[in-house]
């Protein structure tokens, strides 16, 4: 057996990156057709590249900025070609796959450099593939930093081969993908210093710092906002620069440390470790690769949690976890000694045993695979959205939810719902008053992340801007009408290109005869049929516990949504005192029966790595079915 993968090692390399590429795309592509890409990551680049392909240069409506106010990213034009033959995010989600599965080719090389056995290069091509770290980054959402571990690992083979010029050829497009790639780079100035190679080496690293601060420069010239809005992750002891941030961290050092030695630092750190075994700690000396974007996350007023290895952000720790573990390796075949190494090489089937459980225990339960092979399709979006892609043109402009964004974002304008409620831009620094649009498209699923982050941001939002977002939404919506209204999609379209049409309505207000019982929240109820399915009335009149928020949930057969009890756009705070809240429910055929709960809840990180919201659901009814009495 050996003896197969030391012949055929090349074309067992090239299936592997070849079965990998053609899983993890389709798994993309599921997870895309499930309405699952919900974070804008996806459909921000996708607008990004759609305008720049028609001379729109890095053009974004998402947060009301070109792109390169959030990001220097000039190797968008490197990938512009590839994208120019299919103008779609699902061709992105294809490139990204692709570019992780090439990832495995430098590692093959560097452990073949390093160890000389192709059957054991192979071994850490599979754990490459196999690593959960990789798999959430590449999962989550559409990023540039999948190209930045393609580039730092080819950097990282021609520093081992001594050829400096290719190497920093990689240096430099590692460099174009964003900015703060240099804290990556920066591991090479002490690598260098440690294996004694010339100033070339030492030097060249360092030239990524005049780069990362002439690339803030570009930055600030393009965000006319904020000098640098990623400062606010650090200003948490005070400070809104970077010397105010500085001087809090000094006057404040004990709290600094104590953040930084935290028991959440030290248990993602493990995690980290753990993803390849723990062996880059036989070879330390490469996790200088890691050290610098380890430090820019545990400076973070959140530190070194869960979400960085859940998502993209830990695909820029997997080249120097894999360099040391190729060292390690190598120091484990030649019986290198170190601190316990005699109870190691004394254990050592044990220890085979045990690692490779762990790496198989973390890939089951920590890769998102699984989850993202087994979900069922999004029934309740799937039978209605053909109907609006009729509706809709590729020109139109439109604010869109967050679920939906990425399919509609191959467009000149397309703005984000969840900003436009709330009227606040990316970390609420500044105002988002969308300009007027040709429709507004809501799945009513999302706005309770929308609700779920006005409620947690009350630090951010003084009382009196909380309790106006929904009324200000409202105002918005005057200049609208409700076109299509089924199951959870809802789509306004702007009066001056209605063209007469009939406005479906979505909730009204009548007179409350009695005002004396106000301790049941469903005080009537009406059930009717249109050309498309069945439309459920429901009347409330405003209860004694106006601190819950509310939803119904509608079942069908195989598949169930939520949606708020008032659309997010009449709380029972708002209502008059003297009127009964009537809300229409527009349903599929398959829809038979419904359920109101009070819910709240936090936005978390899902199974299948998208937003979802966390709910802690109260039964305020019984499930009804569709046609029978309350």
């Amino acid at each position: 057996m050996i003896e197969i993968f030391s012949k055929y090692g090349s074309k067992f390399l090239v299936a592997l990156m070849g079965f990998y590429a053609c899983l993890f795309s389709w798994l993309s592509w599921k997870k895309y057709y499930n309405f699952h890409y919900n974070i804008f990551d996806l459909a921000i680049f996708n607008q990004v590249f759609y305008n720049t392909t028609h001379g729109r240069w890095f053009e974004m409506t998402f947060n009301l900025h070109n792109y390169l106010a959030d990001h220097f990213s000039p190797i968008i034009l490197g990938l512009l070609p590839f994208y120019w033959l299919w103008q779609s995010p699902q061709n992105l989600l294809i490139i990204q796959s692709i570019v992780l599965a090439l990832s495995g080719w430098p590692i093959y090389l560097i452990s073949q450099q390093v160890i000389g056995q192709k059957n054991i290069s192979l071994i850490i091509v599979c754990l490459w593939f196999l690593n959960f770290i990789l798999h959430n980054g590449n999962l989550y959402e559409f990023h540039l930093l999948s190209l930045a571990v393609f580039f730092v690992l080819w950097a990282f083979y021609f520093y081992q081969k001594n050829n400096f010029k290719i190497f920093f050829l990689f240096f430099v497009l590692a460099l174009l993908v964003r900015e703060d790639i240099f804290l990556s780079l920066l591991g090479f100035s002490i690598l260098s210093c440690l294996d004694k190679k010339d100033y070339r080496w030492r030097l060249a690293p360092l030239l990524g710092i005049l780069y990362f601060l002439g690339a803030l420069k570009i930055v600030s010239f393009f965000n006319l906002e904020t000098e640098n809005k990623f400062l606010l992750y650090y200003g948490w002891l005070g400070g809104d620069d970077l010397l105010s941030i500085l001087w809090a961290w000094g006057t404040n050092f004990w709290l600094f440390l104590a953040h930084l030695f935290s028991l959440d630092n030290f248990i993602s750190s493990l995690i980290i470790l753990v993803s390849v075994g723990f062996l880059p700690l036989l070879a330390p000396r490469y996790l200088w690769l890691l050290f610098f974007p380890l430090l820019q996350f545990l400076f973070t007023s959140t530190g070194l949690n869960s979400v960085v290895y859940s998502t993209h952000y830990g695909l820029i720790f997997l080249p120097g976890l894999f360099v040391a573990s190729i060292f390690a390796w190598k120091n484990i075949l030649s019986k290198k000694k170190f601190i316990f190494s005699s109870v190691f090489y004394n254990n050592l089937n044990f220890f085979k045993v045990l690692f490779i459980v762990t790496i198989f225990y973390f890939f089951i339960f920590l890769s998102p695979i699984k989850n993202i092979l087994f979900a069922q399709g999004n029934l309740s979006i799937d039978n209605n959205l053909a109907q609006i892609n009729k509706i809709l043109s590729p020109s139109a402009s439109l604010v869109v939810s967050e679920s939906l964004a990425a399919a509609f974002s191959s467009r000149q304008a397309v703005y984000p719902f969840q900003y436009s409620y709330m009227g606040r831009g990316q970390f609420y620094l500044e105002e988002f008053n969308f300009p007027e649009v040709d429709y507004i498209l809501i799945d009513t699923n999302d706005i309770f992340e929308t609700l779920a982050y006005v409620d947690t941001s009350k630090v951010i939002f003084n009382k009196n801007f909380e309790q106006n977002i929904p009324k200000d939404f409202r105002e918005r919506l005057d200049n609208y009408i409700l076109i299509f209204a089924r199951n959870n999609l809802l789509l306004w379209q702007n009066k001056t290109i209605s063209q007469d049409k009939d406005a479906l309505l979505l909730y009204k207000f009548i007179d409350n005869p009695d005002l004396s019982d106000n301790s049941s929240l469903i005080s009537g109820f009406d059930y009717s049929f249109d050309s498309a399915g069945s439309i459920l009335n429901l009347t409330y009149q405003k209860t004694q516990l106006l601190e819950h928020n509310y939803l119904l949930r509608f079942y069908a057969k195989d598949y169930y949504f939520d949606v708020p009890l008032d659309y997010g756009l009449w709380p029972q705070a708002d209502w008059p005192e003297d009127k009964l809240g009537s809300f229409y429910y527009y349903l599929n055929p398959d829809i038979t029966a419904y359920q109101i709960f009070s819910w709240q809840g936090e936005v978390a990180l899902g199974r299948y790595r998208q937003a979802e919201v966390d709910f802690n659901l109260r039964e305020i009814t019984p499930r009804l079915e569709i046609d029978g009495a309350l």
